[in-house]
């Protein structure tokens, strides 16, 4: 895919995640408003707008600016109550990189491989806000994400799965005088009744899948059997989750997990926690350091069937660690299964970690509502890509003692290689050896001469 003149960087990504992504991802940016703040614009008709101005910031004070010398500043003369506030037109360059995205998302749906990521930090020293959050209408959705902090003062950066998409696929709606541009559009709600000024630096377009890379998905739970990772927590969930066998509801396997919500939404409450210390395949995951996560997400399934209640809109909220934190999807109540994903390299757990799951909608229902869970799974967009038959097809014996091997090999892939005189104890002789396409071929040392049998391994990136 050609970049244009988009830098790729390695940036910090603030607040969530502190350390250096990964030299296997690619990061490409989009927008870090080092130029001018134009393609900022007023989507509250006039008459109805709450931003007071929009400029450029070099004030660093809470690592805002995290790409550069400047960032976005909007200053609001209040934040209360939603609002669809401004819009972000992208570049024609950015816009040609999103669709090149997208076209390959329908062509082959990936999920928690491309993600769209901003940095945002709002200013509490002037306001008396207790909370703010940010959803983000990206291209056309219906639909967002956002990201829910209290305290202020502290850049946090949300990342959206462009591959979770929605359910007649990603739309990607174009603007600008050419029609080649599409934006990113700010959505805020907050209790602040005074001035309160919000930053917005660094968007840019993450590529968890390094090159040569293969993705592999690992189903943790499909919930056949049993739902012990499932506890509920508040009293708007009647009863305990049950298994459902209803096909229609089902995403993976032949059971889903479902919860009934009560008639009566009352506003915001925790429904209950997904308990992802059970699951021995994602406990060595979360052992790595944050920065070697970036290629891993976990995944679920959600669908909602809302019969004959009133729901017009249902919005679920994740708090998944890190304190004051939350992450939020809406959507109306059309009944199609709705994919959420975390990247697992921008979210400090506590451990062993849950999920947290709080649920919000339109009141009253008139019904209790029905919530399926299905297909849990971890995904690592950073497999190796293994032949089926990985063998040694060439040993020689060199006049200085040596011994030099060749086996079928893939690109980017690594290797370790080991010796043995009798086939039962082994020694390794080299644990990462680069491939170089699709031979490699490796010599030993003198002293291995006298062994008699070798095999190779390929690792996983």
């Amino acid at each position: 895919m050609e970049i244009s003149n988009l830098r790729k960087i390695a940036p910090v990504l603030a607040g969530l995640a502190t350390a250096e992504i990964a030299g296997a991802e690619t990061v490409t940016l989009l927008e870090s408003f080092e130029k001018n703040v134009d393609n900022v614009l007023h989507y509250a008709p006039e008459g109805d707008r709450r931003i007071t101005a929009i400029t450029q910031s070099d004030i660093n004070d809470y690592d805002q600016i995290t790409e550069g010398n400047k960032a976005l500043k909007v200053s609001f003369e209040n934040l209360t109550g939603w609002k669809q506030d401004f819009s972000v037109l992208l570049s024609p360059e950015s816009t040609a990189i999103l669709q090149g995205i997208v076209e390959e998302l329908e062509e082959s749906p990936e999920v928690g491989r491309y993600y769209l990521l901003y940095d945002i930090t709002w200013d509490k020293l002037e306001s008396d806000a207790a909370w703010s959050n940010s959803p983000l209408n990206f291209g056309g959705h219906d639909t967002g994400v956002q990201v829910e902090w209290a305290g202020g003062n502290q850049a946090v950066t949300l990342t959206y799965d462009l591959g979770s998409g929605l359910p007649g696929g990603f739309l990607l709606a174009l603007e600008g005088d050419n029609n080649d541009q599409t934006f990113m559009r700010f959505i805020f709600n907050g209790n602040s009744t005074l001035p309160m000024d919000v930053y917005v630096d660094n968007i840019r377009l993450l590529d968890t899948k390094p090159e040569g890379g293969v993705t592999e998905v690992t189903v943790l739970d499909s919930f056949e059997e049993n739902l012990d990772s499932l506890l509920p927590a508040g009293a708007r969930v009647i009863a305990d989750p049950t298994i459902n066998a209803n096909q229609l509801f089902v995403t993976e396997g032949e059971k889903s997990a479902k919860f009934v919500l009560q008639d009566n939404p009352g506003g915001y409450q925790q429904d209950f926690t997904i308990d992802l210390a059970l699951y021995s395949e994602l406990e060595e995951v979360l052992l790595l350091p944050q920065e070697k996560r970036l290629q891993y997400s976990l995944a679920w399934d959600w669908i909602v069937e809302a019969g004959n209640s009133t729901v017009n809109w249902f919005q679920e909220t994740l708090n998944p660690g890190g304190p004051g934190m939350q992450m939020t999807e809406a959507w109306a109540s059309d009944g199609n299964i709705r994919t959420r994903v975390i990247n697992l390299g921008t979210v400090e757990w506590d451990f062993p970690p849950s999920i947290t799951v709080i649920h919000n909608s339109s009141q009253p229902w008139g019904t209790p509502l029905n919530l399926y869970l299905d297909n849990l799974r971890l995904i690592n967009t950073g497999g190796a890509n293994v032949p089926e038959d990985l063998e040694i097809f060439s040993i020689e014996h060199n006049a200085d003692n040596t011994v030099t091997l060749s086996w079928e090999s893939v690109e980017s892939g690594r290797y370790a290689l080991d010796s043995s005189v009798d086939l039962e104890e082994w020694e390794e002789i080299e644990d990462d050896i680069t491939s170089e396409g699709e031979t490699t071929t490796f010599t030993t040392s003198p002293s291995e001469a006298v062994k008699t049998f070798y095999r190779v391994h390929q690792l996983i990136n």
